[in-house]
């Protein structure tokens, strides 16, 4: 008779062997196993130390570069001051990292690999290591050692110094209203005063008390009203703002001069701000300078204008002017070493005395006049675009005959002269009314902000 208690206590305990003969064979794989485990572990923790090392040795070679310029900024410049700082970081980067690596158990001592460069405005120090760990329990596998490596990597970008130079036309076009709906006011406010003959008013070649009492840019000054010089002087005061807000290091200078002749002293050029007879100073008082540039401030006006030609302006000798007084070109690096920008705010129309037209004979500005300029400076140029002009501001009445004989023969040059004056694309504008030129100006200053490092 089958009997299933004799079949059930019998397969236990052939169980019972089969499971002493499985645990013989995997106790001995279960320790090696476990003895990889925990040289894997220790290596790993060891790779932890190495990498936090590596890491702050990088974040310390890039400071201690960055720091060496701003300290040693003023004896030395150029390649010198590079060279220097970049041993300061290396040095710092090695110290870092035996300092913080410690003690290990890997038998070779552990030497980084240290490098620090200079690119693009900024420091980078990369710190790499590369070693290996004997192993204890896994040499049963046949590992006997396990290789550690690493590599860590930190910018610390520059503080970039940079001069602003912004050289604006204050010849009488300059005296334009900002766009129409001022062109319009102008006329009627300067109607009284018959700068054009009794009852009639001008908005273009009248700014000078020619035949009047007072200059039609006291007219407007009197009623409010906007011309492009006070548009101008308002992008001035803007990028002063900006620079007030960014520049924390006061890294960016500015000069403000107009471009204006004077036939009776052979002037060409003047820094109305700060007012420098040698055109050499430059401000980074902030405050100072967005109060110069205030809208009811005219630091920066038309000046001087009168209808013998005081006033007028020949940029291509006053380029010539600044280009020879304007210092070499820096790398940024040092406030002795700056990066030189220059802004043009212009109407492209070359204007000097002579018998062509009520006193002027005019032209349009050669791309020439920049090109000694663009050697040692980015050049940016903002067109104060001229629009049609018309005769008692009537589009009926055709033409502003003046506009016709003075402007109109060379206006299709103006633009592309100006364009190629500029140092390429993105540094020239056209501005036809006063929200483009404070947008074309904005934009310029933007641009140069975008391509140096304003702060730490």
């Amino acid at each position: 008779m089958f009997d299933m208690r004799y079949v059930l206590a019998k397969w236990r305990k052939n169980e019972r062997g089969t499971f002493a003969v499985y645990a013989a064979l995997t106790f001995p794989i279960l320790i090696i196993l476990a003895g990889f485990g925990l040289d894997y572990w220790s290596t790993f923790s060891i790779k932890t130390r190495l990498d936090a090392a590596a890491d702050s040795a990088a974040v310390a070679g890039a400071n201690a570069a960055n720091t060496f310029v701003q300290l040693n900024g003023s004896l030395l410049s150029g390649t010198v001051l590079n060279l220097n700082a970049i041993a300061a970081g290396t040095a710092a980067a090695t110290q870092a990292f035996y300092a913080n690596a410690g003690a290990s158990e890997i038998n070779t001592p552990v030497v980084p690999t240290i490098s620090v460069t200079y690119q693009n405005q900024a420091f980078v120090a990369t710190v790499s290591y590369a070693t290996s760990r004997p192993t204890g329990f896994s040499g049963f596998l046949g590992v006997t050692n396990l290789a550690l490596s690493g590599t860590a990597t930190a910018t610390q970008h520059q503080l970039t110094y940079i001069n602003v130079y912004i050289l604006v036309d204050t010849s009488q076009s300059m005296g334009i209203a900002a766009n129409q709906t001022q062109m319009t006011l102008l006329y009627n406010a300067s109607a009284p005063y018959g700068p054009d003959g009794p009852g009639v008013g001008c908005v273009f070649g009248c700014h000078v008390p020619s035949g009047t009492t007072i200059s039609m840019e006291t007219v407007a000054h009197n009623n409010a009203i906007t011309m492009r010089i006070d548009v101008a002087r308002a992008a001035i005061f803007n990028m002063a703002t900006t620079a007030n807000l960014a520049a924390v290091a006061s890294n960016i200078k500015f000069g403000v001069f107009a471009m204006q002749q004077n036939p009776s002293t052979g002037t060409l050029l003047t820094e109305v701000y700060p007012a420098d007879p040698l055109l050499s100073s430059l401000t980074s008082n902030y405050p100072a300078l967005m109060l110069a540039m205030a809208p009811t401030s005219y630091v920066l006006d038309l000046g001087s204008n009168n209808s013998g030609g005081v006033g007028d302006c020949n940029q291509t000798q006053s380029l010539a002017t600044f280009a020879a007084k304007l210092p070499a070109q820096g790398n940024g690096g040092s406030a002795s070493s700056p990066l030189n920008y220059v802004y043009i705010i212009t109407d492209g129309a070359l204007d000097v005395p002579g018998l062509c037209v009520d006193g002027h004979c005019t032209s349009a500005m050669p791309s020439s006049a920049c090109a000694t300029l663009k050697q040692n400076a980015t050049v940016g140029v903002v067109y104060t675009t001229y629009i049609n002009i018309y005769t008692h501001n009537n589009s009926a009445l055709g033409l502003d005959p003046r506009f016709s004989d003075l402007i109109s023969p060379f206006l299709g040059f103006i633009s592309g002269n100006l364009s190629a004056c500029s140092s390429g694309s993105g540094w020239f504008y056209q501005a036809t009314d006063d929200t483009a030129l404070l947008n074309a100006v904005n934009t310029l200053f933007a641009s140069t902000l975008s391509l140096v490092r304003i702060t730490n």
